[in-house]
C-alpha cells in the first residue's frame, strides 16, 4: 500500500517502516499532562528523523538533511512532506 502511494521503496525505506511498525515512537514518551517544553506531537515528529538517521547509518544530522531533497519517499515517511526548510 505504501509503495502505491509513495512510489518504489528501497531497502532502507522498508527498514524504516518496519522499525516504526514494530516499535512506534509514541511508546518512548510518557503522557504527562504537566510536562514543560514541546508538545507530545512535536516530540514524535522529532523522533522519526533520528530513527531514519540510525537506519540510514548517517553519522551526522546534516547528512540526513542533505538527503531529503532527493528522497521524496523518505520525506513522506518521516512526515516532512515537501517542507524541507524546517530541518535547517
Amino acid at each position: 500500500m505504501l509503495s502505491h502511494e509513495l512510489g518504489p521503496l528501497n531497502e532502507k525505506h522498508q527498514r524504516f517502516v518496519t522499525a516504526l511498525d514494530l516499535q512506534p515512537v509514541e511508546t518512548f514518551f510518557r503522557s504527562d499532562r504537566h510536562r514543560h517544553g514541546r508538545s507530545q506531537k512535536d516530540r514524535y515528529a522529532l523522533a522519526r528523523p533520528f530513527i531514519a538517521k540510525a537506519i540510514r547509518e548517517r553519522p551526522a544530522t546534516r547528512d540526513l538533511i542533505d538527503r531529503l531533497p532527493c528522497d521524496p519517499p523518505l520525506r513522506r515517511l518521516m512526515g516532512v512532506g515537501t517542507c524541507i526548510g524546517s530541518f535547517e
